[in-house]
């Protein structure tokens, strides 16, 4: 993202922005709520926001399948949004991978977990919803987005 900025105090100065969003990764796996935000002005680093990841010992093999993943996000659909029919031949898009089920609360100490993606194919979020997240050693719903955004 690059744009122009200027400040709203005298002496008025123009920066030209740019603004780079970074996912990280672990173990080749992506982290999905810790990316990192990388701002610049006129080509100078000016600030980061998020923190770096520590990595997890955690490994890279998945407990549920894509199958039991789409069944609970249909369930969910049909439960947040009453279409669950309107979707049950719809095709899905699945990730495994982490997340840091601490960010955004009060404790700020890393805490991954292996975890599931899920979206509509072929859609984009936040332009194109529901995502859901769900953890994968029991399948229960961490985050699920419609528009209003649920927490488990």
């Amino acid at each position: 993202f690059s744009s122009d900025l200027q400040t709203y105090f005298s002496p008025f100065t123009k920066y030209g922005q740019k603004i780079i969003r970074l996912n990280q990764f672990t173990n080749g796996l992506e982290i999905f709520n810790s990316g990192t935000v990388y701002s610049f002005w006129n080509d100078n680093f000016k600030s980061r926001t998020g923190e770096l990841t520590n990595g997890t010992s955690l490994n890279t093999t998945p407990t549920l399948n894509t199958g039991q993943i789409r069944t609970l996000f249909l369930g969910h659909i049909e439960q947040f949004d009453n279409k669950g029919n309107q979707f049950k031949d719809s095709c899905f898009s699945t990730q495994f991978g982490y997340f840091n089920i601490n960010a955004g609360t009060n404790d700020s100490t890393e805490n991954l977990i292996k975890a599931w993606k899920v979206t509509l194919k072929n859609k984009v979020y936040p332009s194109e919803i529901p995502i859901a997240f769900y953890k994968d050693e029991n399948g229960s719903l961490i985050y699920y987005d419609n528009g209003i955004r649920i927490f488990r």
